[in-house]
């Protein structure tokens, strides 16, 4: 088992101190019961578990932790196919490098809770939606301003309707770190499209692969993933718990 300190989140979750435990296949029961349940050093707590051990899942939960979510990586290699039943409108949406207006744009639309509703910080009575945005500005502004991520505007007919920003390593593997609609009540039903133009926009980065990490919350997302060609590569159980004083 490894444990990862989060001191990031103190300012995002307003916590003192944080943490994640990585738990293993090969984990036993007495690690956790020693260096996991036992563990009040750190304020908000999360649990990676595989799916295999629903054994220390069940082990976690009679102890405080509450279950979050299912966490999946998915992949798909590119280039990729959009399915024909969506060609016809396809050629009405494009994508494109955001402007330093259109990235503001998104971090307004993210702060006043038009794009995350699923995440499991926004889910989390602790903290709840303002909270999750707050976490997600500070993390990909911090990658944009770095210059280790890139904002692409979803258009269609030239109107920004979403955003994905993408992030490419050496070996050509791009990550999706977050993608949604700037409304999700104006664009519904555009999801689809906006994954593939996500797609169209690693490829134009180089891209042979392309990886998304999506929440078993987000049903509409994991729908629009398989149509568009997704593999699952991995799943884990996350937990949570908070310390109280």
């Amino acid at each position: 088992m490894r444990i990862k300190e989060t001191p990031w989140e103190k300012e995002n979750l307003g916590v003192e101190s944080s943490a994640v435990f990585y738990i293993e296949e090969c984990d036993t029961g007495a690690i956790l019961e020693e260096k996991v349940v036992d563990n009040s050093e750190y304020i908000y707590q999360e649990a990676v578990v595989p799916t295999t051990r629903i054994d220390l899942l069940n082990l976690l939960l009679r102890n405080g932790f509450r279950f979050a979510e299912v966490a999946m990586q998915q992949s798909v290699k590119l280039p990729s196919s959009l399915p024909k039943a969506f060609e016809r409108h396809a050629r009405n949406f494009s994508f494109r490098l955001a402007n330093e207006d259109e990235i503001n744009q998104v971090y307004h639309s993210i702060v006043n809770g038009y794009v995350f509703q699923t995440d499991k910080i926004s889910l989390n009575p602790r903290f709840g939606p303002k909270v999750a945005a707050r976490r997600y500005i500070n993390w990909v502004r911090k990658e944009i301003s770095e210059k280790k991520a890139f904002l692409y505007m979803i258009q269609c007919k030239n109107e920004n309707i979403g955003f994905t920003i993408l992030k490419i390593d050496e070996k050509r593997v791009c990550n999706g770190l977050l993608t949604g609609l700037l409304n999700l009540e104006s664009y519904s039903g555009f999801g689809i499209y906006l994954g593939y133009c996500t797609i169209l926009a690693a490829g134009s980065m180089g891209a042979k692969c392309l990886k998304a990490h999506v929440s078993s919350n987000n049903i509409p997302v994991i729908k629009v993933n398989q149509l568009l060609g997704y593999q699952i590569e991995d799943m884990n159980y996350i937990l949570t718990r908070y310390i109280e004083n």
